[in-house]
């Protein structure tokens, strides 16, 4: 990925991580390879890129399981944290690491908002 594009999709990651609730953010491919990250200082990036490398595979894999062909949202929730991941574009997956004092709903709707962005940078929409 070229610097412009990338610092493009870097500003739309920093946005997310300014609002309250989100520690992190980052760019996967769909096999679970980190392309670009955001986060706060004192977020354990290695957990997190782990975590949703492995959210992101479990869902793409069973997918076809169920006779889906993509998944709207994956959201998993543990004691003070969520970690949540929507589709960006074709190639690409949008997860966050975020508090969960903020609103489920509100999390994804910002996501969304964001992997649209993301989607028309990379030049394919999800």
């Amino acid at each position: 990925m070229k610097n412009e594009p990338r610092q493009n999709l870097a500003k739309v990651l920093n946005r997310l991580v300014k609002e309250g609730a989100i520690q992190g953010a980052e760019i996967i491919q769909r096999d679970g390879q980190c392309v670009l990250e955001v986060y706060r200082p004192d977020l354990d990036l290695s957990a997190f890129s782990r975590l949703s490398a492995t959210l992101t595979a479990a869902g793409e894999s069973a997918l076809p399981e169920f006779r889906a062909t993509r998944a709207r949202e994956v959201l998993t929730e543990a004691d003070g944290m969520r970690v949540a991941v929507v589709p960006a574009s074709d190639q690409f997956l949008l997860a966050a690491l975020a508090n969960s004092d903020g609103s489920e709903s509100d999390l994804v709707a910002a996501l969304r908002d964001a992997a649209r962005d993301i989607g028309r940078l990379s030049g394919s929409a999800a």
